[in-house]
């Protein structure tokens, strides 16, 4: 099968319906309604290509004042779903804290402000994600028996340091583990995706390259920041960017995919 190729279709408003065009074909055409640009869009590259209309993708592009709202309310619908995800995992996170200092199921309730039957809920997924958590240390000590090119970080005695984390998970428990390891470590991430993604956190002093970013004191992120949204940041900084993760700045750099989602 030929590979799919992505095409333009500038599309701008007619006198009725919307005008099309297809640079790569250099041709219009047209259609009533908006929903249909799409396909009259495909069928007219298929016509003048004779590529099967399977193998045909395209990048619709709408005049700015339209794409630029459109635009807004993904962004908007992204940056809710990750506060969703973050609230969520707090709540996992206050609730198991809360249960392993004694605390009573119908307490954990009344101090989360939620049903006795959702801190159920709520302590068994905690308990699914330890468990997912714990399945991911071993295939992590899988890839690093196996994986000789993993750049790994070694402590004093020589012995490697790795921290493990859930993309899903809020980035302060990463913060935390990494000050529990002394503020450096090969960290692997499983991305809510199904990626698998490490990076090297060093102390500051130790590194070469200067950081792109600093993400220490008053611009540290926020509480609620995910892991996964932290490596996604990382990803566009290729000398790294520094950390709040032990008594002295870390520097996390080296970023890559072992296995994509």
């Amino acid at each position: 099968m030929e590979e799919v190729t992505a095409h333009s279709v500038i599309v701008e408003r007619a006198e009725t319906g919307w005008r099309i065009y297809v640079p790569d074909v250099d041709r219009y055409t047209w259609a009533p309604h908006l929903r249909e640009v799409e396909k009259m869009a495909r069928d007219l590259i298929q016509v003048m290509t004779d590529r099967p209309i399977d193998d045909i993708a395209v990048d619709i592009q709408l005049p700015a004042e339209l794409s630029a709202p459109i635009q807004r309310l993904h962004t908007a619908r992204g940056a809710a779903a990750d506060a969703d995800a973050a609230a969520r995992e707090a709540q996992r996170v206050a609730a198991t804290t809360l249960r392993d200092a004694g605390t009573t199921l119908r307490d954990v309730a009344a101090a989360l402000n939620i049903s006795h039957q959702r801190v159920h809920q709520v302590l068994a997924d905690a308990a699914e994600r330890r468990k997912r958590l714990n399945d991911f240390r071993t295939t992590v000590d899988r890839i690093v028996a196996r994986d000789t090119d993993v750049d790994m970080v070694v402590n004093d005695e020589g012995e490697r340091v790795v921290v493990v984390a859930l993309g899903d998970e809020l980035l302060s428990q990463l913060i935390e583990r990494l000050r529990s390891a002394g503020g450096y470590a090969t960290v692997f991430v499983l991305s809510a995706s199904g990626a698998i993604r490490s990076a090297t956190v060093v102390r500051s002093e130790c590194s070469i390259a200067e950081p792109d970013d600093d993400l220490t004191g008053t611009n540290r992120p926020g509480s609620m920041a995910l892991i996964d949204t932290f490596i996604d940041y990382l990803a566009l900084h290729p000398n790294g960017v520094k950390l709040d993760s032990a008594a002295t700045d870390s520097h996390a750099k080296g970023l890559r995919t072992l296995q994509s989602a």
